[in-house]
């Protein structure tokens, strides 16, 4: 069972932008399993409306996926608060602000203002190389963050880290001074600065961040940082974080990693 369940998570996770549709051949190579194991899979996910077969037969993303993500924004209540400070620190900025969490090993983007045509809910990510990723990563554990660390680090740009040491260094840093910085790492002329939103226990549970075209960044980077860091803290204390309280660290607790005050 727990077999089947995680080949389900890796043939949803075949599909992104830039491979919106997948026919039976392909996932199978893709995967690693046979072609009929394959067909089982993506028929099996149709049914259910997870996945959609369309008339040549191949599949892209079901709309019941759609369903699924609305109910979890509806639930999502913290959402509404961080939506109404995005639209106060763009007016106040003028930059980009995106607001993202990190569940399932991607940095998932929860929305952005102003959002473009065509925006999507959850795009992924590079969680190494963008100011959010490196603070959800700075609130992970330690056992969370080598996992990443053993994994190839791919290169956006020529100022990527994919250094496993380097990043280590960097999420560190990231830890220890509250917010993150992105110098081209993800997109060539664009930099960004993010900051973490806190919920009631300390943990980390978005990432509210920043993002300009390089020379402005650089003309304006410390206000920008002091925007994002209010902003995210701004949300946090709206949500029952309490900073009066001892910071938790992360302690390994009979055999589990877990937040705990000092």
């Amino acid at each position: 069972m727990l077999g089947t369940v995680a080949r389900v998570g890796r043939v949803l996770g075949l599909f992104t932008q830039e491979s919106p549709e997948w026919g039976v051949s392909e996932a199978a190579k893709a995967l690693g399993i046979s072609r009929t194991t394959a067909h089982e899979l993506l028929s099996s996910l149709a049914q259910i409306g997870l996945l959609h077969r369309m008339s040549t037969g191949r599949y892209k993303l079901g709309f019941r996926l759609l369903s699924l993500a609305q109910t979890l924004l509806v639930n999502t209540p913290w959402r509404d608060v961080a939506h109404r400070e995005m639209v106060r620190l763009h007016a106040c900025t003028g930059a980009v602000v995106q607001l993202a969490a990190y569940d399932g090993g991607a940095l998932i983007c929860l929305e952005q203002n102003p959002a473009p045509m065509g925006f999507p809910l959850a795009a992924g990510w590079g969680v190494h190389c963008s100011a959010l990723g490196k603070v959800m990563l700075a609130g992970k554990p330690d056992k969370a963050l080598e996992g990443l660390l053993e994994l190839p680090l791919q290169a956006r740009t020529p100022c990527t880290i994919t250094a496993p040491e380097e990043l280590r260094s960097e999420i560190l840093r990231v830890r220890a001074q509250g917010y993150a910085y992105e110098i081209e790492e993800q997109e060539k002329g664009f930099c960004a600065v993010a900051a973490p939103i806190r919920n009631h226990n300390a943990e980390v549970i978005a990432a509210l961040g920043l993002r300009v075209a390089t020379e402005d960044f650089h003309r304006r980077k410390w206000a920008l940082r002091d925007a994002v860091v209010r902003s995210a803290q701004d949300v946090s204390l709206a949500i029952g974080y309490d900073p009066s309280q001892p910071f938790p660290r992360w302690h390994l607790v009979q055999g589990q990693e877990r937040l705990v005050r000092s």
